[in-house]
């Protein structure tokens, strides 16, 4: 709807629904901020929630001053000398400081790969967070271009060997309907069987029959080698 006069009668229907979109947007409440502490796979989660967070702030004093405050640890300590600048350089050298320390993608990468292969075997109760995370290691290494970290043979079977035994079972059968169709499978395909075994694991009313199974098969094995021995 075109802008039109309307003489003393008021605003028009068009700048009046500005006038009201800009109203709730004011008064809508700022997004919080989880605290940063210098771990590089945190960095990019933050630093974008920080930017939408001060999107129409333009006061650089402001913006410093926000940034220390959601900065602890070893992120804190590197921002120090920071406050001793004008305002403007400051935040500038902020953002340069945790841009070079915690958000080179080679360390962003390695620090990923590294929380995903070095794990301890994961239990079926550990099950959900291990899904969780390594859906975020392949989308994250994905948007940077780096999934190829994740995505081949050698780290795909360091990933199932982390999970309890009737799973690597059941992918090596899901292996096979894979490559029976002419497919390699991929991280892709190993995301969504982790999170489809979640899933079934926490169920509401039938996890329970996986999660006492999964003990019951743990004992069992344990049992096993000490008469063994």
């Amino acid at each position: 709807m075109a802008f039109v006069r309307n003489g003393d009668k008021g605003p028009t229907t068009t700048t009046k629904s500005t006038m009201d979109s800009l109203v709730k947007a004011i008064s809508l409440p700022r997004p919080d901020l989880q605290p940063f502490d210098g771990d590089p796979i945190r960095y990019w989660p933050f630093i974008r929630a920080f930017d939408v967070l001060m999107s129409d702030v333009s006061d650089d004093n402001f913006k410093l001053t926000t940034l220390m405050k959601y900065c602890r640890d070893k992120a804190y300590d590197a921002l120090q000398c920071c406050l001793m600048r004008d305002p403007s350089d400051g935040y500038k050298l902020a953002r340069e400081i945790l841009s070079e320390r915690f958000g080179d993608k080679g360390t962003v990468v390695q620090t990923w790969v590294a929380k995903i292969v070095n794990r301890p075997k994961v239990d079926v109760a550990h099950l959900r967070q291990f899904s969780d995370d390594l859906s975020s290691c392949r989308e994250t290494l994905d948007a940077m271009g780096f999934v190829g970290e994740i995505d081949n043979q050698r780290a795909l079977r360091t990933v199932i060997d982390k999970l309890p035994r009737y799973l690597q079972t059941r992918w090596v059968r899901e292996y096979q309907k894979i490559k029976s169709k002419g497919n390699q499978p991929n991280i892709g395909d190993v995301v969504d069987f982790i999170k489809s075994a979640s899933k079934e694991a926490n169920d509401p009313v039938f996890g329970s029959l996986i999660t006492g199974s999964a003990i019951s098969s743990t004992s069992s094995n344990d049992k096993s080698t000490v008469t063994n021995n």
